[in-house]
């Protein structure tokens, strides 16, 4: 839940004159996220693949290889981290999923099936997942106008008075429109976006289409503009959905708990660890979404389903989904 290495939770406890190994924590961690987490987890995939929209983002997640001469260099493999839409009121949550790489054929193996809405950033292994709609990230976009100011400019972009800070400026009206649809219902938000942020994009993409044929190339502010009008109907593509966000922060604040562990713990031994960590992520991030003390939901659930005949009658676990009325009740 802190992100705390296994090594210094046990230089911790034999401070206070417990001793635990790391090995032993590591065991603990494995047996308990295999035999009681993941269970429950595999109850709430299918629910997210019945959402009208679900966001998708990946990170890296370094790996200690087991085997092999290069046993002492960690690989590069990744957390593909999916997550319901920002106006999900009723089952939040986020599914992290360990894997050995980057290639799309993991979000495709994940999302078998689902015919809903898909929000990423602009990672081409998403482009051909067969989802109905595929929208992009306006704050990945405006990201990168932002890296095209020079770096004493960067903390208030908005005052640049240079093309990349007006390419900004018109993008943050965007977001104060739709900072005002956001308690309409997803028709009325969509039509209302038709109505008020349509024009602002078009104006957006007949201003950015003139720069362009000034810029001398192979700049920043170059990458910035070609990546916005390359991706226009990616980026567009939320004005045919009330459900879609602007953006896919609400994945990226998902991924940013592991982010900032990964600084702590550094790698993962194996990839049974590797799994482990990503289903604790997993109820960690989604307890958190739902208003539920992680804590508390632990101690729950190891109580209680242990003794549960889930195994033959899986729906015995529906109860501990962190968004229902029990662990709600019992883990506020």
């Amino acid at each position: 839940m802190n992100s705390s290495p296994l090594d210094r939770t046990a230089r911790e406890f034999q401070t206070n004159g417990l001793n635990l190994s790391k090995q032993t924590m590591s065991n603990w961690v494995m047996v308990a996220a295999n035999d009681w987490l993941q269970p429950i987890l595999k109850r709430m995939k299918p629910v997210l693949l019945a959402r009208e929209i679900i966001h998708a983002d990946e990170t890296t997640f370094p790996l200690l290889p087991e085997k092999g001469s290069d046993k002492h260099r960690t690989k590069v493999c990744y957390a593909w981290v999916y997550t319901t839409g920002s106006y999900e009121q009723e089952r939040r949550m986020a599914i992290y999923e360990y894997q050995p790489g980057r290639k799309g054929e993991y979000a495709r193996d994940f999302l078998a099936g689902y015919q809903g809405v898909l929000q990423t950033d602009g990672y081409a292994g998403y482009d051909k997942l067969p989802v109905r709609l595929h929208v992009l990230c306006w704050a990945h976009a405006r990201r990168k106008f932002v890296y095209a100011l020079p770096e004493e400019e960067r903390k208030h972009p908005e005052r640049s008075k240079k093309t990349a800070g007006e390419a900004i400026r018109q993008m943050d009206k965007l977001f104060k429109i739709d900072n005002e649809l956001k308690d309409l219902s997803p028709e009325e938000r969509r039509q209302g976006r038709l109505q008020h942020e349509k024009p602002v994009l078009e104006a957006l993409k007949s201003w950015l289409e003139e720069k362009r044929k000034s810029l001398p190339g192979r700049t920043k502010l170059d990458e910035a503009i070609n990546y916005t009008l390359n991706h226009w109907e990616g980026l567009t593509a939320y004005l045919q959905d009330g459900n879609c966000s602007l953006t896919n922060n609400i994945c990226e604040r998902a991924v940013r708990p592991l982010t900032t562990g990964r600084k702590n713990w550094l790698f993962s031994g194996s990839e049974d660890g590797a799994r482990a960590s990503a289903a604790s992520y997993s109820m960690s991030e989604t307890c958190k979404m739902n208003g539920v003390s992680f804590y508390k939901y632990l101690y729950l659930v190891f109580s209680e389903v242990p003794g549960l005949d889930f195994h033959r009658h899986s729906e015995f676990l529906d109860r501990y989904l962190p968004w229902s009325d029990y662990v709600k009740d019992k883990c506020k």
